[in-house]
């Protein structure tokens, strides 16, 4: 007998898989609080009142941590109550938009609060920005923002401020931010 030849199955391809690459996605940074001393958790160091009428302290009960800066009116008639960067926290200002916020309140509600960004390029007033809200006596988050007509030459200076306050009173303030985008 003659051995008979089998066919051998015919060897087939197998497809590899091909997988669609993924590109990770860009990550992105978050800007950081150009404010050196947001809370007052330690002292009011960076901040001042804007005039001998305002008095700036440390008290307990900050809208987060344990302490926040209660600007007073210190005078015996109505006065602006301000609470001013000083110096300010964004020194040189660069390209893109500058966002600013501050959780503020009152001992009581009603007065209107505004809050503002100023630029300077030495002495010259060159633009601002300045948003309101009326205070209550829980804590409000208060956002304005400014992009600077001079950067790399100026200076913008933040600050919250109440005209017309009454003697002893004007506002709390707590977790001031600064970004830039």
């Amino acid at each position: 007998p003659t051995a008979s030849p089998t066919n051998a199955p015919a060897a087939t391809a197998t497809p590899l898989s091909t997988a669609t690459p993924t590109i990770p996605p860009t990550p992105t940074s978050t800007p950081s609080n150009l404010v050196g001393n947001p809370g007052f958790e330690v002292n009011t160091s960076g901040w001042a009142g804007s005039t001998s009428a305002t008095a700036v302290t440390r008290v307990a009960d900050g809208h987060s941590g344990d302490f926040s800066a209660q600007v007073t009116n210190v005078t015996t008639g109505t006065s602006e109550c301000n609470l001013n960067d000083s110096p300010n926290w964004v020194s040189t200002t660069a390209g893109g938009t500058y966002t600013g916020s501050l959780w503020v309140r009152g001992d009581v509600a009603g007065a209107t609060l505004k809050l503002r960004f100023r630029e300077y390029q030495g002495s010259t007033f060159k633009g601002s920005s300045t948003t309101q809200v009326a205070l209550s006596t829980g804590w409000s988050l208060v956002t304005v923002s400014y992009a600077p007509v001079s950067p790399g030459l100026s200076t913008l200076d933040f600050n919250a401020y109440i005209t017309g306050a009454p003697p002893n009173t004007c506002f709390y303030a707590d977790d001031a931010v600064i970004i830039r985008q």
